[in-house]
């Protein structure tokens, strides 16, 4: 949703807002697609001039580079639960836990 361009199959079109699953579906009939068809990608040459240059907030690219972000958050949650103990500073070692 961030161009008008579908990059790959799944891609979704709109967001479609209501308080029920029966509400939102007739809404999301009301969206009208139209696809421009271009010719396949076969070589590497090819794919590089059109390669698809991921825009995201903060310069993050893709899922890889923004994904690393809550990891910490998550190993210190587990930790909460494993432990009952909440470790509010990072890195976490075996003192904190001691």
């Amino acid at each position: 949703m961030h161009d008008d361009t579908v990059h790959h199959a799944g891609r979704q079109m709109a967001p479609v807002v209501a308080d029920t699953w029966e509400r939102a579906r007739p809404a999301a009939r009301l969206l009208r697609v139209s696809f421009e068809e271009t010719p396949p990608v076969t070589t590497l040459d090819q794919g590089r001039d059109l390669a698809y240059e991921p825009r995201q907030p903060l310069g993050v690219k893709g899922v890889g580079g923004n994904g690393r972000v809550g990891v910490s958050a998550a190993l210190a949650n587990a930790v909460h639960h494993v432990t009952g103990r909440r470790i509010r500073k990072l890195p976490i070692t075996i003192e904190d836990l001691v």
